[in-house]
């Protein structure tokens, strides 16, 4: 919880320098979704290991791809 806000993320890290969202599984991306729809919030953190950075992607920027 957050602000009275449930708070769903699912973590990601890949060795290369590009991330394929196909790495997210549906279920995964639906659950997301669903916390969305209901007012929490959801993203995905990625982390770079090439890198060493994380990135967060809001749940509605991963439904574009």
């Amino acid at each position: 919880m957050f602000k009275g806000k449930f708070v769903c993320f699912e973590a990601k890290s890949c060795n290369i320098e590009r991330f394929d969202f196909k790495n997210i599984k549906q279920h995964q991306l639906d659950y997301l979704n669903l916390i969305d729809k209901n007012g929490g919030i959801a993203f995905v953190i990625i982390f770079f290991a090439t890198q060493n950075m994380f990135f967060k992607v809001k749940v509605g920027s991963l439904n574009k791809w």
